[in-house]
């Protein structure tokens, strides 16, 4: 014992340092002078010795005397007392002493000499000593730190890297005593403390032995990132539980070192159940689970078997990223983007055989910790790899700086010198990570360098490029975008003119009628769209804004030229987009009509007209372009555009297209379609050479082609996952759009007549029109193109319009013809159709007209023709009917034998009727909530629900927090819902024109159930008595069959009978017959809207209590008014629960769902937040 405490105390300066901060005892303090007897000291602890490599003891009690003993009594002579009496550490190790070698024995076994305690019993044996209490580290010297009953005490001899700089952990389990089934996965918890200041927690790649009493190993796993391992044990009994771990470093014995104290358990396996192969492995099936995976860093642990005895193999979907090598999944994580990868277990039993498939995000690295310029405006993200820099005129070089990421050893920049000439700059990462080189974008002779492109490469284990592409200019700040209820030609980016809003179906009249000045070469009235609630229109050179309420210029701006025989214009991120006479569009910020940029002439610049619609996505608009001629002798193409305003203080400077795609002939009347399939976004137009064709947005590549038969001057439309398309050959085409860009039929059809009209597509049903001359038609398909009905005109019927409010189904139309009358089509379940003219202009305001059909939130429909007028046109809302059939038929009411002439509202108002109209119309019904299943696209394509479930699981795994979905379908198929539930923070808003509907995924509590989306508004079905204990009411109902997925939210724009209500409340309708009004939903309200919760589907009554005085209450009121302050104001009755609060702030404006979602829904959603864009 002398010899070894000689030994030690040669230790070096650098040895004693680590023990003064991780297990010393510490020189200040003086010697405690006992010179009474205490007692009351007694206590029982737990002691627990690990050598390096191996157990000591696991846990021994200590009971410690009664009696205080000082470090003296135990013969620790020069060791401080505690400044107050008290049990620590070095008191307890000393007594183990006592006990377990007898009296006087401390001293020998305990070295402490000059304050530290550098040894005990014949440890350490590898580097030095550390001391832990209930499995922290002490951050006091043994002699210090005090313990208490019931205390677990720890001494480990540790092995640590030769600068201290990391070593060895404490292992210990999350549960000591487990327990398991025979033949049934146990998970084991690993923890670990680690024992060196600067490192952090590090359970994974430890090796959990199962041994039984001859300890002899049965069983095995290995921890994952999260210390989480699961064994199998066969035979029921009892176990002891252990874990370990060797590192690549080597110890003073030239092994691999032992890097984690052993941890202690008990494990006891019970007999299980028995069970079929089949069941076994439907419960392994059920049962398997890896935990979180959306954010994955480190190896997963892979399970290799499950219920008694059943095996589970791994497959990786991407080996790249996660390589499968025994029971653990390997991650290599990618460079740049995150990674998508499915994991697949294939459980097995006998020839029982199932699968299972589990979702991981393995994520990205960056090349660089950070990387900027001296000019230019750009955010380097991993997952991005080019940038477009717009650097001012005058500058003349750039300075590139950055940091490069830990793995990156070289760091490679392609720039320009000087000279102009082109030159490799290299930094070696390895040394230094940051750099700072420059690029000339002006030569010594003064000749302009840009545009060029930057090329960065990094070198080593992160590997990749980044290019930045450098042009000039002087960019304004991104306008804001504003909400927009009919956006694009046809409504929407999918070009599928179909809306849930309530119209006039059966009488309209006009609300107002705005002409062009009547000096344009051209008398089209234009074709509106409808933006931050003005109606915008190009006509008479101008692009003019109009006041919705009442058709007056509000403002307005000059075109650079004139348009051609009709424009189509869009809007897109805060801009308006204006196709011009000559093939250029001219460009307008929405809210100013302050002109930004026009696009350069396209093509050979000359006699083109642009006659397509614009389509705006992702920052680019996209349009064709046509020399005017007819199919088989027109010339065009089409281009695109960057839509940022590079040059701020030039309102005309000249943006050149990204790309321009010449196709021989020409797009005329054509519409462009942005649309994805997984990972990939195309752009599908068709021309008048009879082709389709799929094209990369980045670089106009063509990726696929498909013939068709005629030219195509129609707008291609996407929707239920296909892409439709008519020609003028009388043909009507479902289009499947792959992943790769390839475009194949799927059904195809034979119209009436030729067409230039764009179909519509609602609910499973295909609508057209078209016709020649004076005939025409509207026809409707099944979504696989099977004709349902056609109903042939007396003239030709341009694009339609859908509504999908009602039970039936109504499709609104204009004519090309005189007088250019306003149709609706009612089409029923059954497919019968019966046509009803609307609207009929008259006298100067009857012409020809191509327009399609533009529909307001609010119902008022807009149209134009060539009289140069533009029509607001509004009618009565449909009344709802009682549900339940009366009990007797109600008398026919007898005609008025002289009715009298109703007068017109408006001068200019027309007449009803017209050369297309049916008889046979009936009183149309708000549609009701049916039990209808959501359709799937044939040949296994992808539903609705199905893309809205992968939209948010898309904008999920990016970090955003909720998705909203226009054009909701009528029922949300359980596909949603169980997406959902897997992102608790996450919002996903229906957004149904007039209402929205909205759950949050931790609120879903039934993942296999559907929701029925359609919100009725009732007639009343209350009694006299019952409807007099409200001032007011509407009678709701969001009914089906079985229970919501979970807890639905509503924002609900209010009837007029209670919008000025101060307080109102949400009853279920059982309850308000019973007359029973205890029970009340909370209820938000803020200007025309109401915000509450459907917790079940049925029928609801949306009400205000009638008012009833009571005097104490009044006496009360009065009180507390003439106790208030001077200037106080009195607080609303109306209080905000607590459930609708978001970041603290109260609901107010318009924007009542962004209180729930963080969206702003109704009139004010962002289209980006759609699933659709």
């Amino acid at each position: 014992m002398k010899k070894r405490r000689e030994k030690r105390k040669r230790l070096s300066g650098l040895f004693l340092a680590a023990l003064l901060l991780l297990g010393s005892v510490a020189n200040a303090g003086s010697v405690h002078a006992v010179d009474q007897t205490l007692t009351g000291y007694g206590m029982t602890v737990t002691l627990q010795i690990e050598g390096y490599g191996r157990t000591v003891e696991q846990g021994v009690k200590v009971t410690m005397p009664d009696t205080y003993h000082t470090f003296a009594d135990y013969g620790l002579e020069g060791v401080p007392e505690p400044a107050e009496p008290g049990y620590t550490v070095l008191h307890v190790m000393a007594e183990y002493c006592e006990q377990q070698y007898g009296e006087g024995t401390a001293p020998d076994l305990i070295q402490a000499d000059g304050g530290y305690v550098s040894g005990f019993l014949d440890l350490p044996e590898e580097s030095t000593l550390m001391f832990l209490r209930n499995h922290e580290s002490l951050q006091v010297g043994a002699q210090e730190q005090m313990v208490q009953e019931g205390d677990l005490l720890s001494v480990v001899d540790i092995w640590a890297s030769s600068d201290w700089s990391f070593g060895g952990q404490y292992g210990w389990f999350a549960q000591e005593n487990m327990t398991a089934e025979a033949g049934e996965p146990a998970v084991i918890q690993l923890n670990t403390t680690p024992l060196m200041w600067n490192e952090a927690s590090n359970p994974s790649g430890a090796t959990i032995q199962v041994k039984n009493a001859d300890q002899e190993v049965v069983a095995e796993g290995k921890t994952g990132a999260d210390g989480m391992a699961s064994v199998v044990v066969a035979e029921a009994g009892s176990y002891t539980v252990t874990a370990k771990r060797q590192n690549a470093y080597y110890d003073k014995k030239g092994n691999y070192a032992w890097d984690l104290v052993p941890p202690h358990g008990t494990l006891t396996v019970t007999p299980g159940e028995t069970l079929t192969d089949a069941e076994a492995v439907a419960q392994t099936v059920e049962t398997l689970d890896l935990g979180d995976l959306s954010q994955v860093t480190k190896d997963l642990n892979l399970p290799s078997s499950g219920k008694q005895g059943t095996q589970i193999t791994w497959t990786s979907s991407d080996e790249s990223c996660i390589r499968i090598e025994g029971e653990t999944g390997k991650v290599i994580r990618p460079v740049g983007a995150d990674r998508s990868v499915t994991l697949t277990a294939e459980v097995k039993k006998g020839s029982e055989v199932a699968t299972k498939k589990i979702e991981a995000t393995v994520i990205g690295t960056a090349l660089f910790t950070e990387l900027y310029t001296d000019y230019g405006k750009f955010v380097y993200e991993k997952g991005v790899q080019e940038y477009t820099l717009y650097v001012p005129d005058g500058v003349k070089k750039l300075s590139i700086s950055g940091t490069a990421e830990e793995g990156v050893s070289v760091v490679k920049l392609k720039v320009r010198g000087e000279k102009g000439e082109e030159k490799t700059e290299t930094v070696l990462a390895v040394v230094d990570p940051k750099f700072e080189k420059e690029s000339w974008l002006v030569d010594q002779s003064g000749a302009e360098l840009t545009p060029q492109d930057i090329v960065i490469e990094t070198m080593g284990a992160v590997a990749g490029t980044v290019t930045l592409h450098v042009k000039r200019g002087n960019p304004a700040d991104p306008l804001p975008d504003l909400p927009h209820e009919w956006g694009q030609h046809l409504g929407n980016q999918g070009n599928n003119a179909v809306i849930s809003v309530e119209t006039p179906v059966k009488d309209a009249n006009l609300v107002w009628k705005s002409s062009n000045k009547g000096d344009a070469f051209f008398g089209s009235a234009g074709y509106p769209i409808l933006v931050n609630e003005k109606v915008y229109v190009a006509r008479n050179g101008e692009i003019q804004m109009l006041d919705k309420a009442t058709g007056e210029v509000v403002k307005s701006t000059k075109l650079k030229k004139e348009t051609g025989w009709y424009s189509y214009i869009s809007y897109g991120d805060g801009k308006i987009f204006v196709p011009l006479a000559d093939g250029s569009v001219q460009c307008f910020d929405a809210q100013t009509l302050k002109s930004l940029f026009v696009t350069s002439v396209p093509g050979l610049g000359l006699g083109y007209q642009g006659l397509s619609s614009v389509c705006y996505a992702d920052g680019k608009i996209y349009v064709g372009y046509t020399n005017g001629g007819n199919p088989g002798s027109s010339q065009g193409g089409v281009a695109a555009y960057e839509t940022l305003d590079l040059v701020k203080e030039d309102a005309e400077e000249i943006v050149d297209p990204v790309w321009d795609y010449q196709n021989g002939e020409g797009f005329y009347g054509t519409g462009a379609v942005a649309a994805e399939r997984g990972e990939n976004a195309y752009i599908v137009i068709g021309g008048d050479d009879g082709k389709v064709i799929s094209i990369t947005p980045k670089n106009g590549e063509v990726k696929g082609e498909l013939s068709v038969e005629g030219a195509i001057r129609s707008a291609v439309v996407e929707a239920d996952g296909y892409l439709w398309v008519t020609t003028q050959k009388g043909k009507i085409y479902k289009l499947d759009l792959k992943e790769d860009g390839s475009i194949q039929k799927a059904a195809q059809a034979d119209l009436p007549m030729q067409t230039n009209a764009s179909a519509a597509v609602a609910d499973g049903k295909v609508y057209i029109t078209g016709g020649m001359y004076n005939q025409g038609f509207l026809s409707v398909y099944d979504d696989n193109l099977n004709e349902l009905k056609t109903v042939e005109t007396k003239s030709q019927l341009n694009t339609p319009t859908v509504i999908t409010a009602y039970e039936d189904t109504y499709v609104y139309f204009t004519e090309y013809t005189t007088p250019g009358s306003l149709y609706v089509a009612t089409v029923t379940a059954e497919n019968e159709v019966t046509i009803k003219t609307l609207y009929t202009p008259e006298g100067e305001d009857a012409n020809y007209g191509m327009a399609n059909v533009v529909i307001g939130a609010d119902g008022t429909i807009y149209y134009g023709n060539d009289s140069s007028y533009l029509f607001a046109i509004q009618g009565e809302k449909p009344v709802i009917p009682d549900p339940e059939p009366s009990p007797e038929p109600l008398p026919e009411p007898t005609p008025d034998p002289n009715p009298s002439p109703e007068p017109s509202p408006n001068p200019g108002a027309g007449t009803s009727g017209g050369n297309q109209e049916n008889e046979g119309e009936k009183k149309p019904v708000l549609r009701p909530v049916k039990n209808v299943k959501q359709k799937k696209g044939e040949a296994g394509k992808k539903s609705q629900s199905e893309n809205i479930a992968e939209a948010i699981k898309r904008n999920a795994e990016k970090g955003e927090t909720s998705l909203t979905v226009r054009n909701v379908p009528e029922v949300l198929e359980a596909k949603v819902f169980e997406t959902l539930a897997e992102y608790p923070q996450f919002f996903l808003v229906l957004d149904c024109e007039s209402y929205t509907l909205s759950i949050k995924g931790m609120d879903v509590k039934d993942p296999s159930a559907s929701l029925h989306t359609r919100l009725v508004e009732m007639e009343s079905e209350l009694s006299d008595k019952e409807a007099e204990m409200f001032q007011a009411y509407q009678q709701l109902a969001l009914e089906q069959e079985g229970e919501f997925p979970g807890v639905v939210t509503v924002v609900y724009q209010l009837p007029e009978q209670l919008r000025d209500m101060e307080m109102l409340e949400l009853y279920e309708f059982s309850k308000v017959k019973e007359q029973d009004l205890s029970e009340a939903e909370e209820v938000v309200m803020q200007e025309e809207y109401a915000m509450f919760t459907m917790k079940a589907p049925g029928k609801y009554v949306l009400a205000a209590q009638a008012e009833k005085e009571d005097e104490t209450e009044l006496a009360m009121a009065k009180t507390m008014d003439s106790n208030m302050p001077s200037g106080t104001q009195k607080q609303s009755s109306k209080l905000t629960p607590s459930w609708l609060m978001v970041g603290g702030a109260v609901l107010g404006g318009l924007a009542i769902g962004a209180a729930i979602t963080g969206l702003v829904v109704s009139k004010r959603r962002k289209k980006e937040d759609t699933w659709e864009n």
